[in-house]
C-alpha cells in the first residue's frame, strides 16, 4: 500500500485502505492516501470494500475526523450514503472551510435511512485554493434502519478529475 506525506484524508470512521503507521499520540504529518487522479469512475479511490467498521442506527451522529497538512485554504466537503458503490446520496455538506478550520464533523443519519447490512459511508472534499483537486475516503458501515425506509436526496458531486467538471 503506497502513502504520501501532507494531504487530506478521513481517519474516522476508519476508510477503506487506511495508512496510518505512527503510533498514538506521535508528532508529525499523518500518512494519507493521495486524492482521486483517475476516470470519475474510481470512487472511493478504487479501495476495495473492506470490514465493516460500525454499526448506526437511523437517527443517529456518525463522528467524523479528517485529518492531514495541506488544506488548500478549506473547501467544500460532502458526506454521502451509498448502497450499490456507484449511487451516493448526499446527507451533509459543509461549505468554505472544511478541512480547514473544520476538521471533526458531525453527521447524522435520516430518520428513514433503510437498513442495510453493508453500506458506503463517503466523504468528499474539493479543496478551495491551489491546483484543482478531489479527495474522497469511503467506510464500510453497517445500518438499523428502517425496512420500509428511503434515501433521497441531491447527488455526490464529483469535479477536478478526469472525465468531470472544473469547479
Amino acid at each position: 500500500l503506497s502513502s504520501v506525506s501532507a494531504h487530506m484524508n478521513m481517519a474516522k470512521p476508519v476508510p477503506r485502505g487506511y495508512y496510518h503507521p505512527q503510533p498514538k499520540g506521535a508528532k508529525g504529518a499523518p500518512k494519507a492516501d493521495g486524492g482521486i487522479r483517475g476516470p470519475a469512475e474510481q470512487l472511493c479511490k478504487g479501495k476495495p470494500v473492506g470490514e465493516i467498521v460500525g454499526t448506526y442506527k437511523a437517527g443517529s451522529t456518525i463522528d467524523v475526523e479528517i485529518e492531514g497538512t495541506a488544506p488548500h485554504d478549506g473547501g467544500h466537503c460532502q458526506f454521502a450514503i451509498s448502497y450499490d458503490d456507484k449511487t451516493y446520496v448526499v446527507i451533509k455538506d459543509v461549505m468554505k472551510d472544511c478541512a480547514d478550520k473544520v476538521k471533526k464533523v458531525q453527521v447524522q443519519l435520516p430518520d428513514n435511512i433503510p437498513s442495510a447490512k453493508r453500506a458506503t459511508f463517503a466523504w468528499a472534499w474539493i479543496n478551495a485554493g491551489g491546483q484543482y483537486q478531489y479527495y474522497m475516503n469511503c467506510a464500510d458501515i453497517a445500518i438499523e434502519g428502517s425496512e420500509n425506509g428511503s434515501l433521497s436526496g441531491k447527488k455526490l458531486l464529483v469535479a477536478n478529475i478526469l472525465g468531470g467538471p472544473r469547479i
